[in-house]
């Protein structure tokens, strides 16, 4: 609680001197500016009184003048954006300088068909913190095996999958594929053989068919219908104005969370992995929706080799593997 209170403490006062920093900015050409109008009217009327400019040139004088200060007005918005530009800028330099997690070994081979996985003694632990998340975890799946894996949020359920899709490397153990380690697979192979269904399916501002092929952008207009019947969005795709040319908005705002679903269901579909991992498909979604998502890819995914992680038994109905993981470790494998 302590340490909390400190990092907010901090934040606060990071964020005060930041809307010092921001006013000041703001507040001191305009301070200016409105006196220098002070001063021209002053000095015009003084000129006035003299009698040694016209009256009416006064005027015509100050206006000018004052009016010149309009464009010096618009600038101080110019630098107070330029100040937000620059931290963007340097969020942006920072991300881009950053190391990946993992590199590809040079020696580093393309992969057939994945025919089996397996984790030996995997164990995994973020450097910056104590204790591991995966503790010493053993694991096969066959060629089209169904695997479910249950726990706790925070019990590292994700982490499996993110392991083997090597966002991240094994702090201990290793994972093979058919025998071979994960370490020696290029990335890009590797990646073609797993497919990710992630909680939320991320639509872009961009038309269904573009967000459909999203894996395959060279997949023919044929390929995409037919990946969005066989993930059951055809229908409502076609509903809309321009069918599969519709921008579906802003992080999908035509969709509601199951029709989301089902186009990350049809990018699957489309690419034909050997191996699909999901990351808690359904928990988003309501109970009618749930056997909806379920029942398609109990029809579809049939002969392939697929892994999910959730929460819920009911997202787990078609497994034939259940594994149960409580704070890193596995507690107990239940088959059918």
């Amino acid at each position: 609680m302590e340490a909390v209170e400190n990092k907010s403490k901090t934040i606060n006062k990071t964020a005060h001197a930041m809307t010092l920093h921001r006013q000041l900015v703001t507040a001191m050409p305009t301070f200016f500016i409105y006196l220098s109008r002070i001063l021209i009217i002053f000095i015009a009327s003084y000129i006035s009184l003299t009698q040694q400019v016209d009256f009416n040139g006064v005027i015509i004088l100050s206006f000018v003048v004052s009016a010149s200060f309009s464009s010096t007005q618009s600038l101080i918005s110019v630098v107070s954006s330029l100040l937000e530009t620059f931290a963007a800028a340097e969020r942006l330099f920072e991300i881009e300088d950053t190391l990946p997690a993992v590199t590809e070994l040079p020696e580093a081979e393309d992969i057939g068909s994945i025919s089996s996985i397996e984790f030996e003694n995997v164990s995994f632990g973020y450097k910056e913190q104590n204790g591991a998340i995966l503790d010493e975890i053993n694991l096969c799946i066959s060629e089209g095996g169904k695997l479910g894996i249950i726990g706790e949020s925070g019990a590292g359920k994700s982490t499996i999958l993110r392991l083997l899709l090597r966002f991240w490397d094994v702090s201990r153990g290793r994972i093979t594929l058919d025998g071979k380690d994960l370490k020696d697979v290029q990335l890009k192979a590797l990646r073609s053989h797993i497919a990710l269904l992630e909680q939320n399916t991320f639509i872009y501002n961009d038309t269904a068919a573009a967000n459909i092929a999203l894996g395959k952008p060279d997949a023919s207009r044929e390929e995409i219908i037919e990946a969005a019947k066989r993930a059951g969005i055809h229908n409502t795709i076609e509903a809309l104005p321009d069918g599969y040319d519709t921008p579906l908005g802003e992080f999908g705002n035509r969709l509601s969370g199951g029709e989301k679903q089902r186009v990350g269901i049809a990018r699957i579909m489309l690419i034909d992995p050997d191996v699909i991992v999901m990351d808690e498909p359904t928990s988003s979604l309501d109970v009618f929706n749930e056997k909806l998502i379920l029942k398609t890819l109990e029809d579809e995914y049939s002969d392939k080799t697929v892994i999910i992680v959730s929460h819920r038994n009911s997202t787990l109905t078609g497994c034939g593997t259940i594994c149960r993981l409580n704070a890193g470790k596995l507690e107990q494998v239940v088959s059918d």
